[in-house]
């Protein structure tokens, strides 16, 4: 069983161990009986520490297709090779059209940067529709599984009207891709509907995983903004009849009785819907965080990140992650259709796909989570680490998120030690310190530049010529005898 986390009270004016800058610390408690009978709670979300711009989609491989952007950006694995889902698909002018409704291409290896290497759908070298209209406006892909035949099964969004701002999402189906023959058959033209007893109607699907029954389980986004769970054997796919929806306890056959995996901030004038904006959301399992991510917009220029231990919830606040108005250009929405694509995450990084809306094309980013550094006492010793020391070390808290892996623009933090002094300082603070072998975290030494997604803060060093202390506070320890030191290391804002 988990542990549970608890608020502790504000530390009194005198509690010279709270100085590590948090406010409100948390500390685990045992698992007993006492705590058993509690709800359980979402794991801490996570902030990012530091950002990497991997490339733009709007790249050589698409100028190959004559693709000048596109929107979207899902992405599934079939033997080992990554497909693209993209939406509505921007032409160059030799290719004798404007825009397409979608768009598929495929990859198997990645550039010198990281940046998938694409292959487009194509005819005469120009890419080309793999969904066809059927009678709508447009029609994009929302969500894909990928089955043992090496078949892929694609949620299809048929939407009506007018185009570019008079349009509605008409219905939702099902459509299977043979992707070693772009053979497409539409198994599902309606699946889910305004009739289909929903609260409000289905305008999103994307498959996440399969449960302990072999069921899999699918995240549908209403038109309210609420997202809701369903689930199904994976070879009835297209069967209205055959899909269970979770409703906060259990699993049940009644649409209506849905409950939405977290609350949707709802508003009524135009600005509260801009900073309320979630758009598309992105859910999958995360070996980085040993949670599920569900990623999405978080107001109409940020992207933000929320985290559960099980799909079902509860489900934690978002936490920003990027600030699109850092790299694309002021149109609104500035960005959205995030996705994590967990084939290319590695040692621990996020690997993350957005549309830019005003450049029209999707980027990619290479993202270093940050984990919550503790301040931990033993005596008149503090440390900081990821994990106590000791049994016999108290928790003090937070002090502040690092990374526990190297990453461009990181650099290693170590524990320095001289005569019972512990400092920590990517050199020497001072003559004799002795340094540990290993790391104690990674850190970015400089603020981000002006172009950067994340925002972070200072971290100072703080001493009383032989306490060494860390925290985000630029003032109010002088009281305790300390000295603000300069700017030991970078940490994100919300740590």
């Amino acid at each position: 069983m988990r542990a549970f986390s608890a608020p502790w009270a504000l530390l009194a004016a005198g509690a010279l161990p709270a100085l590590a800058g948090v406010g409100l610390l948390a500390i685990r408690l045992p698992s007993n009986e006492a705590t058993s009978a509690q709800p359980p709670v979402p794991p801490a979300a996570a902030p990012i520490i530091a950002a990497r711009a991997v490339c733009s989609f709007a790249n050589e491989d698409a100028a190959a297709a004559l693709v000048d952007g596109a929107d979207g950006g899902q992405s599934v694995v079939v033997d080992g090779r990554s497909y693209w889902l993209f939406g509505d698909t921007l032409f160059a002018a030799a290719s004798g059209k404007q825009i397409e409704a979608n768009t598929l291409a495929w990859s198997d290896t990645r550039d010198e940067h990281g940046c998938p290497e694409l292959t487009y759908h194509a005819r005469g070298g120009i890419a080309v529709p793999f969904l066809e209209k059927d009678g709508s406006l447009t029609v994009w892909p929302s969500g894909t599984f990928a089955n043992d035949d090496g078949t892929i099964d694609v949620f299809t969004v048929y939407i009506y009207g007018s185009g570019p701002w008079a349009y509605w999402t008409g219905e939702v189906g099902v459509t299977r891709v043979d992707p070693a023959s772009m053979r497409v058959e539409v198994t599902a033209r309606r699946l889910f509907d305004a009739a289909s007893g929903f609260r409000s109607q289905v305008i999103a699907a994307q498959p996440v995983d399969e449960d302990a029954d072999e069921r899999l389980r699918i995240v549908l986004q209403l038109q309210s903004g609420e997202k809701i769970l369903a689930r199904v054997a994976s070879a009835s796919i297209h069967e209205f009849l055959a899909y269970e929806y979770w409703d906060g306890e259990a699993w049940s056959d009644d649409p209506g009785v849905a409950a939405p995996l977290w609350d949707v901030a709802q508003a009524d004038d135009p600005t509260g819907m801009l900073g309320a904006f979630e758009g598309s959301t992105h859910i999958s399992w995360s070996d980085a965080f040993d949670a599920y991510v569900a990623i999405s917009n978080a107001g109409y220029a940020s992207v933000g990140a929320r985290f559960a231990d099980r799909l079902e919830g509860p489900w934690s606040d978002a936490v920003s992650w990027l600030d699109c108005s850092a790299f694309a250009g002021p149109r609104v929405p500035v960005c959205y259709t995030p996705a994590l694509h967990p084939q290319f995450s590695e040692d621990g990084s996020l690997f993350v796909t957005v549309t830019r809306f005003g450049e029209y094309d999707i980027v990619a980013y290479e993202l270093t989570p940050g984990a919550p550094v503790h301040e931990y006492r033993h005596g008149d010793a503090i440390v900081y680490g990821f994990e106590a020391p000791g049994d016999d070390w108290e928790d003090l808290g937070v002090a502040f998120h690092a990374s526990r892996t190297p990453a461009d623009g990181l650099a290693p933090i170590y524990r320095w030690q001289r005569d019972g002094e512990v400092a920590y300082a990517p050199q020497a603070p001072g003559a004799d310190f002795i340094r540990d072998d290993a790391a104690a975290f990674y850190a970015s030494l400089a603020a981000p530049a002006e172009d950067s997604p994340i925002v972070l803060r200072p971290v100072y060093g703080w001493s009383d010529g032989t306490a060494h202390l860390l925290s985000t506070m630029d003032s109010g320890l002088e009281r305790y005898g300390f000295v603000r030191g300069k700017v030991a290391f970078y940490t994100p804002r919300r740590s």
